[in-house]
C-alpha cells in the first residue's frame, strides 16, 4: 500500500519473483473490498507467491483488507498528500496505510519507505505489528540506499547500498527516479525473503510501464498531409502533488529516438494536467503549490483541463501557458491542433478527470 506507487511496485514485484516459482497477482487495481477477495479466490492453489494491492478512499478500510490477506510481508511505499478530502492531515493518511501490519503473519515483516514526510509516525505504528523492519530510500540511512540514478535513452541505470555490505546495480526499462525507488523497494522485499537479489534485479530489467501508469507509445500520424509522428506518456490513471513532480520528472528526461536509436533534436515536450482529486479544503492550494513545487525548466508547453488545474495554470509563466478547459470535452476536439511532429506528450490527471478519453483521442490520430 502507499499514496503513490502501489500499482507499480506491485508489477514489479511480481515480475521479479517469477524468478523463483509461480506467481499470482492482482490485476489492475483491484485493491479494494471487491477486488483483494476476487484476487484470492481467483489464486490457483499451487501458487507459490501472491502479490496483492491493498488500497483505501477513507477511515477503516485498510485493516480489515490486511486481516483478510493475511500477508507475511507488508511494503508501505511513499505516503504522501492523497484522499485528503477524507483526513484531516497527512499524519491520518499514515496511520490509515501502516494498518496493512495488523494481519501480518510470521516472519512479520514491514518493509517501509524512509522517505515518507511522515516516517516517524509511520514507524511508531508499523512496531506495533511487524517484528521487524526494513526500510529503503534516499534520505536518512536506510537499509537499502539510493544513491544514484541517471536516465539515457529512457532507461534509469541505478546504484543503491545494502547497509553493512557493498554497492550493487540494477536498472529498469523507463526514465524517473520514482521508478528506482518503486524497484529498491521490491528489492529490499526479495532480501527479507532471503531470496537471490541477483535474479531479481535481472528480472527488473525487463519492466516497463502499464497503461495510464506512465506507458509510452510512439504514434505515426495517419493524415498524409504530415510525416512523421510523436510520442505518447500516459500517466492518466492518478494524480496528487508527488506523483505530479514524478510525472514531470519522467517527462523532462525523456529522450526521443530515431528509428536506428539515435537521439532526435531537441523536440517539445508538453504536459497536459487535469484536476488531483480528493484533496479536501487544500485543494485549491495543493493545485496553486505545483507552480514551484514541478521542475518545469526542461518543458516547453502545459495545457490543463478542470476547475481546479486553472488555479495552477493562472500562476504559470506566460511562455509555457498552452490552453486551459474546463473538462476533458472541450480538450479532446482541440487536441488534433495542439501536437505537431516529433512532440513528446504526457497526459496526467486523476482518473475522475477521464484524461484517458483524450489519450484514446491521441491514439486515434496515428497509427
Amino acid at each position: 500500500t502507499g499514496s503513490v506507487g502501489k500499482t507499480t511496485s506491485k508489477d514489479m514485484m511480481a515480475l521479479a519473483l517469477q524468478n523463483f516459482g509461480k506467481v499470482h497477482k492482482a490485476e489492475k487495481s483491484f485493491n479494494n473490498h471487491i477486488g483483494l477477495p476476487l484476487t484470492l479466490a481467483r489464486a490457483p492453489v499451487d501458487s507459490d507467491y501472491i502479490v496483492l494491492e491493498l488500497g483505501m478512499s477513507k477511515k477503516g478500510e485498510i485493516s480489515p483488507l490486511s486481516i483478510l490477506a493475511s500477508p507475511h510481508i507488508a511494503l508501505i511505499t511513499n505516503v504522501s498528500a492523497a484522499h485528503l478530502a477524507s483526513f484531516n492531515a497527512i499524519n491520518e493518511i499514515a496511520k490509515e496505510k501502516s494498518n496493512i501490519c495488523i494481519g501480518l503473519r510470521k516472519p512479520r515483516i514491514c518493509v517501509l519507505s524512509r522517505d515518507s514526510e511522515c516516517y516517524d509516525g509511520l514507524l511508531r505504528n508499523v512496531k506495533k505489528h511487524a517484528e521487524s523492519v526494513i526500510t529503503y530510500g534516499e534520505t536518512g540511512a536506510p537499509n537499502y540506499q539510493l544513491s544514484k540514478t541517471v536516465s539515457k535513452n529512457n532507461i534509469t541505470c541505478a546504484r543503491a547500498l545494502i547497509r553493512g555490505d557493498k554497492d550493487f546495480y540494477f536498472k529498469i526499462n523507463s526514465p524517473g527516479r520514482h521508478n528506482a525507488l518503486n524497484a529498491l523497494g521490491v528489492i529490499a522485499v526479495l532480501g527479507a525473503l532471503k531470496l537471490d537479489i541477483t535474479k531479481g534485479v535481472l528480472a527488473l530489467s525487463n519492466w516497463v510501464p502499464t497503461f495510464g501508469r506512465g506507458a509510452f507509445t510512439n504514434i505515426k500520424f495517419k493524415d498524409y498531409r504530415m510525416t512523421g509522428g510523436f510520442t505518447l506518456i500516459d500517466e492518466s490513471y492518478n494524480a496528487n502533488p508527488k506523483s505530479m513532480e514524478a510525472a514531470i520528472n519522467l517527462l523532462a528526461n525523456f529522450e526521443l529516438k530515431t528509428d536506428k536509436g539515435e537521439i532526435k533534436p531537441r523536440s517539445r515536450k508538453i504536459a497536459i494536467l487535469g484536476d488531483m482529486l480528493e484533496l479536501g479544503e487544500k485543494e485549491t492550494l495543493n493545485h496553486i503549490n505545483l507552480a514551484t513545487k514541478l521542475e518545469l525548466r526542461n518543458i516547453d508547453l502545459v495545457h490543463c483541463v478542470g476547475i481546479r488545474m486553472k488555479f495552477f495554470y493562472d500562476k504559470l509563466p506566460h511562455q509555457l501557458k498552452g490552453s486551459w478547459c474546463n473538462n476533458v470535452n472541450e480538450m479532446i476536439p482541440k487536441v488534433q491542433n495542439l501536437i505537431r511532429v516529433n512532440d513528446v506528450v504526457m497526459i496526467k490527471a486523476s482518473n475522475g478527470m477521464g484524461l484517458t478519453n483524450l489519450v484514446d483521442k491521441l491514439k486515434s490520430m496515428g497509427t
